[in-house]
């Protein structure tokens, strides 16, 4: 992009060589942004989760301590 750009006169920095270089910018960012959810996908799990455990017993709803207080 800043090769583009070096040798350009001022009046050609505007029009055609902006829209190439926004162009090639979109081009990067899209290349950037695939490789990264591909490299999300190859960590991602494999085969089926495990099952959660099951909640243990619900506690009571009388207030605890010592019985016969």
């Amino acid at each position: 992009m800043a090769e583009q750009l070096v040798d350009r006169p001022d009046t050609e920095l505007f029009g055609d060589i902006e829209y190439r270089l926004r162009d090639a910018a979109h081009d990067l960012a899209t290349t950037a942004h695939q490789t990264g959810l591909e490299a999300r996908k190859k960590g991602g799990t494999r085969g089926r989760a495990s099952c959660a455990r099951g909640a243990g017993r619900t506690p009571g709803s009388t207030p605890g301590g010592p019985a016969g207080l």
